[in-house]
């Protein structure tokens, strides 16, 4: 086999491994999205165990594409979908949420109200730790959002695939002609302290409300 051709099978395993995950953009997996995770998976034969939004759904999923044995424990268990939610009076219209976000589904500007687009958030929780004011939230995703199929549940991953991949786009040629995005500081995390941040988060929003 060619070298090209060679590459190009690589490319497309790559895009099938990708496919079977769900598109949270979590970073929980140690990687920066979900592709990096995809590629390191056929490039470097990481183990498939990283993807806890996934569950053992995507675990089984990615042993099938990768001709790798199937899992037999679950190492994470299956987490039902959440969204986020903005508490909309104490909202200081900072734009740091908007910035964590990996798929734009923060509106919003400086110094205005905030809102998340229910139907576009993936539950990634990037958002709760880089508020000064602990409101955000996250909900259950709402009625029918873990059982509605695997078809619907592939569309929702495409949309937030096309999303995610538009804003990289974009911070590129914000980049290009100099005016970078704000990166923040989760952005250098590990995915253990990435899951500190969140869950201190947590904590303090639930301390604030006293549940």
């Amino acid at each position: 086999m060619s070298a090209d051709a060679a590459e190009s099978t690589r490319e497309a395993l790559i895009a099938q491994v990708d496919a079977c995950l769900p598109q949270t953009q979590c970073r929980r997996c140690g990687y920066p999205g979900c592709l990096p995770y995809a590629r390191a998976l056929v490039e470097q034969g990481v183990s498939i165990d990283g993807c806890p939004p996934g569950g053992e759904r995507v675990r089984h999923a990615l042993a099938r594409t990768l001709g790798r044995p199937q899992p037999t424990t679950t190492v994470h268990a299956a987490e039902p979908p959440v969204v986020a939610r903005i508490d909309e009076p104490d909202c200081i219209g900072c734009t740091k949420c908007i910035q964590a976000c990996p798929v734009d589904a923060i509106v919003g500007a400086a110094g205005l109200l905030h809102g998340i687009v229910a139907a576009w958030c993936t539950g990634c929780a990037l958002c709760l730790p880089v508020c000064p004011t602990d409101c955000i939230v996250l909900e259950p995703a709402g009625p029918g959002a873990d059982d509605d199929g695997e078809q619907a549940e592939q569309a929702r991953a495409a949309q937030a695939r096309e999303r995610h991949e538009a804003l990289l786009a974009r911070r590129a040629r914000q980049v290009e002609v100099g005016d970078g995005p704000s990166y923040l500081d989760i952005a250098a995390c590990s995915a253990d302290e990435l899951g500190e941040t969140v869950l201190a988060a947590v904590r303090r929003r639930r301390a604030r409300d006293g549940t």
